[in-house]
């Protein structure tokens, strides 16, 4: 698990040094990577009043000392003096915006603002971004110009980025949402200072490891979950099909099937026991495909196990008494999970901008865990502490994936997981998706998912074995 801070860390002149170096290394790699050699390569970097631009200018004087010809475009009426102090001595120089197009660099360096960006765009800031966005493969130090480290908001004529090397440690507004889209790839250069603590993280392959690791040898179907899908209907009768592979993916002992569609899923999983019982059951998924009754969802909400409403059992959640039984639910420690994207979080009434703020809205009104799909899924809870995904990919923007997803995270649950921990056990369920996804690219379909899936899971088990 690895944190994630919206705090700008400390710049005295050791931490700026040790930034521009790590900074300095990334970028001569991928000059190296464009244009098969460093020396000689050509970097322009956009400089801004404070530390970012610092930064830059630090970088580009080491840069300028391993042969790189380096040119600085100044966005404001003063510079950092450090950073302009060392960049000069080492032989940069200081150009005009008008000569940008014909210095023609092989990489621009966006050292504009950094994680304090607060206010918007200054209109010689917009005509330097514009100006110079396509001159070369642009490269943002910590955070895009234009992006709120700490929501992913993006404003109008931001830096688009190929790569960002985000200093010291990862910035929430650059793994989702806008911010994710305008950050590229991302690379964190190390920086030696202390973070404090903080409620917000990325799961890493060791958690993935933790969770989906072999089951104990004494092990039986029981003792290693057993998950209640009611997904699909006669109008999307795949969805039940989609659900109880990813549940079966997760490394589960049993599913049960209480859907209106079983004729496919038995066709397809014949270990699946069609049943609605509820005795041996230790979580639940409801919703998938158009499935379940509000009747079913106040009867799953009355039990203590897992119970994951995804798509149209959301819908069940405006009733009075679904919101009591959640409410309640919570007071006596169930896990309940909502899975909405973000026009089904807007249908519940939350439509904010920042996808974070959208996301720990609606865990903390609903007193659930909740997964707000799209790009760079945030997993937040009713507690406030939130995660974000960095495993997604667009190949997952596919008819059936959320089906899939669903069935996983009930999967995931069924196997035992105190309140405590559910936030992360839900992370890794969003992120072994995610990587799924990554697995079965180039034709990922929600069937393709459920197969690379088990790949996946099993290449973990493998991992401990």
């Amino acid at each position: 698990m690895r944190l994630v801070h919206t705090v700008d860390q400390i710049h005295d002149e050791g931490h700026m040094s040790q930034a521009a170096f790590g900074i300095s290394v990334r970028v001569a790699a991928v000059l190296h990577s464009l244009t098969g050699r460093v020396v000689g390569s050509k970097g322009l970097l956009l400089v801004g009043p404070g530390n970012n631009g610092g930064d830059a200018l630090w970088a580009g004087a080491l840069l300028a000392r391993r042969g790189i010809a380096v040119r600085a475009l100044c966005t404001s009426e003063s510079c950092h003096e450090i950073g302009r102090s060392k960049f000069l001595a080492a032989g940069g120089r200081f150009i005009a915006r008008a000569d940008a197009e014909r210095f023609a660099p092989d990489i621009v360096l966006d050292g504009i603002f950094g994680a304090g960006y607060r206010d918007g765009l200054p209109e010689e800031v917009r005509a330097a971004i514009s100006s110079t966005s396509t001159l070369g493969t642009m490269v943002a130090i910590d955070v895009p110009t234009g992006v709120h480290a700490d929501t992913g908001i993006a404003d109008e004529g931001c830096v688009q980025a190929d790569v960002t090397l985000t200093i010291g440690t990862l910035k929430p507004g650059i793994l989702t949402g806008q911010g994710k889209a305008a950050s590229g790839v991302i690379d964190v250069v190390p920086l030696d200072f202390t973070y404090p603590a903080s409620d917000s993280f990325v799961v890493d392959y060791s958690d993935l490891e933790d969770v989906y690791g072999p089951a104990p040898l004494l092990s039986h179907k029981y003792t290693r979950g057993v998950a209640l899908i009611n997904a699909g209907s006669l109008r999307y009768p795949g969805a039940g099909v989609l659900a109880v592979g990813g549940a079966r993916a997760s490394g589960i002992g049993m599913v049960r099937f209480a859907g209106e569609q079983p004729a496919g899923v038995m066709a397809t999983y014949p270990d699946v026991i069609v049943s609605n019982d509820l005795a041996h059951t230790n979580a639940i998924l409801v919703g998938s495909g158009e499935s379940g009754t509000t009747e079913q969802l106040a009867e799953y909400l009355a039990t203590d196990m897992p119970v994951v409403i995804d798509a149209h059992a959301l819908t069940f959640l405006s009733n009075a008494e679904a919101r009591t039984a959640l409410a309640q639910r919570y007071e006596r420690g169930a896990i309940t999970v909502l899975t909405p994207h973000e026009g089904e979080a807007a249908r519940l009434g939350f439509a904010e901008p920042s996808r974070i703020a959208q996301a720990t809205a609606i865990a903390q009104s609903f007193n659930a865990f909740v997964v707000l799909k799209g790009a760079g899924t945030v997993i937040a809870s009713p507690m406030g502490a939130y995660a974000i995904d960095q495993y997604g990919t667009a190949a997952l923007a596919t008819a059936g994936s959320g089906d899939v997803l669903a069935g996983l995270i009930a999967g995931t649950l069924a196997q035992g997981c105190a309140v405590d921990d559910a936030l992360r056990h839900v992370a890794c369920a969003v992120a072994l998706h995610g990587l799924a996804g990554r697995r079965a690219d180039g034709g990922c379909t929600a069937t393709t998912l459920v197969e690379a899936l088990v790949e996946v899971h099993s290449e973990l088990v493998d991992t401990r074995e």
